[in-house]
């Protein structure tokens, strides 16, 4: 950790703030925002150091108003992108879920690694009908999923149906949506 290896100050950092101190964890990210995976750790960490304003603070300084990343090699460092779904993330917990949606749309894709941060953020805070607006908006069906779980969850299978029948059309993942529309209907024996 001391010859400055990211993933040992990560687990270190993440260490310190598990025992009550998440005031040194923080202050020991700090100096390494720049880092993607240690940016996602001090936004983990604010909240157990109480230091959400000032995490907010930082990442807000790496999100310039006129640049965009246009391909995934641009910023090697913590790109906008990240530092906007970070920011969104303490918006949220500080209950500011305005700001962090108003935050989240600014961005070109919101989805990684088959999630999307903006549905999970507005199924999370039951805004259903902002969940149907943007699923319908979405191309890559992350959204739709998201639906269609929520809809699950709440005992409406139809409507869950509905939405990846809808999304499919327009999705340009289609295969997906299949995928995801199969695992449903086998789940409910619908098959």
């Amino acid at each position: 950790m001391e010859a400055g290896h990211p993933q040992a100050l990560e687990f270190h950092a993440r260490l310190l703030a598990r025992h009550g101190l998440g005031d040194e964890a923080f202050d020991l990210l700090r100096p390494h925002i720049q880092d993607w995976s240690l940016a996602a750790a001090l936004t983990d960490v604010a909240d157990d150091a109480d230091r959400d304003d000032e995490a907010a603070a930082l990442l807000a300084a790496w999100i310039p108003d006129e640049h965009r990343c246009d391909d995934p090699w641009c910023c090697r460092d913590l790109d906008p992108d990240m530092a906007i779904g970070l920011l969104a993330t303490i918006h949220e917990r500080q209950g500011r879920i305005d700001d962090a949606i108003a935050l989240l749309r600014t961005r070109d894709n919101n989805s990684l690694n088959n999630r999307d941060q903006l549905a999970d953020l507005l199924a999370r805070q039951g805004r259903t009908e902002e969940l149907h607006a943007y699923a319908a908006s979405e191309p890559l069906g992350h959204a739709a999923r998201r639906l269609a779980e929520l809809l699950e969850e709440r005992g409406d299978v139809e409507g869950a149906i509905a939405v990846y029948r809808q999304v499919g059309d327009v999705s340009v993942c289609p295969g997906n949506v299949a995928v995801d529309l199969a695992q449903l209907l086998s789940r409910h024996s619908r098959v």
